[in-house]
C-alpha cells in the first residue's frame, strides 16, 4: 500500500488539532495553526510570507512540503510506503532527526491510527 501527500496532511490534521481549521495555539503558544507548527519549522520549510500565514490550511501544507523537502527529500513523495509516512510524522513531531528520537514512538503510534 503507498501514501499521498495528501493523505499525510489528513493524519495529520487530526492528529495536531483533531481536524479543526482554527484551533487553539499549541504548546504553551508556540505552535499554531491546524498543524501546530512553530516558527522554527516555519523558517526551515523556507515558503516565505509571514509565520502567521500557516494558520491557514493552504499555507500550513506548503510549510509542511517545504520542510519535508528538506528533511526527508528521499522519503517525501506522491507515494510514499508506510516507513517513509512514519519517518515522515516522526521528523514533523521531533524535528529533523525526529525519526531516531524514541520520544515520538508515541507520536507514531497516534498518527498511524489515522492511516
Amino acid at each position: 500500500m503507498t501514501y499521498t501527500k495528501e493523505k499525510f496532511y489528513q493524519a495529520l490534521h487530526q492528529v495536531e488539532s483533531s481536524g479543526k481549521l482554527s484551533p487553539p495555539d499549541g504548546d504553551s503558544g508556540k505552535a499554531i495553526g491546524p498543524f501546530q507548527i512553530w516558527s522554527v519549522y516555519w523558517q526551515d520549510s523556507n515558503i516565505g510570507g509571514s509565520y502567521d500565514d500557516v494558520r491557514q490550511l493552504d499555507t500550513a501544507k506548503k510549510c509542511v512540503d517545504g520542510y519535508m523537502k528538506r528533511y526527508a527529500k528521499n522519503e517525501w513523495s506522491e507515494q510514499m510506503s508506510i516507513a517513509d509516512v512514519e519517518k515522515c510524522a516522526r521528523i514533523h513531531n521531533g524535528g529533523p532527526k525526529g525519526y531516531t528520537k524514541s520520544s515520538t514512538d508515541g507520536y507514531w503510534a497516534k498518527f498511524s491510527s489515522h492511516l
